[in-house]
């Protein structure tokens, strides 16, 4: 944030509530992603092996932040002053911040994998195919 402010860092990929703190110290949005919400800017991943190993604790794992999204949702603003309780977000921000809506439990579509395959193997940070069936498993959800 200070390599931004002082103008070292011309621009910045940032997270909610990082994304209002900056704005308060005149940054300006050259692209908001929210502004799509057909794309899911959160991402929870676990390895194969883990999953293998643990699938009740997974599942249960899952419930539990679906169900936390819900009551969020539900009611947002009930939940702005455990979010600065719990240093989530800055207490600059307490009174400013407006919670997000966050997303609901899902899976990317096997075009939306393909797109990504095809852009990560475009710019030379995978080399080899990968398969929907084989990284994607939406079995656990709630």
């Amino acid at each position: 944030m200070s390599l931004l402010a002082s103008g070292e860092l011309k621009a910045a990929t940032l997270p909610e509530p990082f994304v209002t703190l900056a704005k308060q110290s005149d940054a300006v949005t050259a692209l908001d992603d929210t502004a799509h919400p057909e794309f899911s800017f959160s991402i929870i991943t676990f390895s194969k092996a883990f999953i293998d190993a643990n699938p009740e604790a997974v599942k249960a794992f899952l419930t539990a932040v679906e169900e936390a999204v819900e009551l969020i949702n539900k009611d947002p603003q009930k939940y702005a002053s455990l979010m600065v309780d719990q240093k989530m977000v800055p207490a600059p921000l307490a009174e400013s911040f407006k919670v997000p809506t966050y997303p609901t439990k899902g899976v990317p579509t096997e075009a939306q994998f393909l797109d990504v395959l095809e852009w990560v193997k475009a710019k030379g940070y995978l080399s080899v195919d990968l398969s929907y069936a084989d990284n994607v498993n939406g079995s656990l959800l709630p």
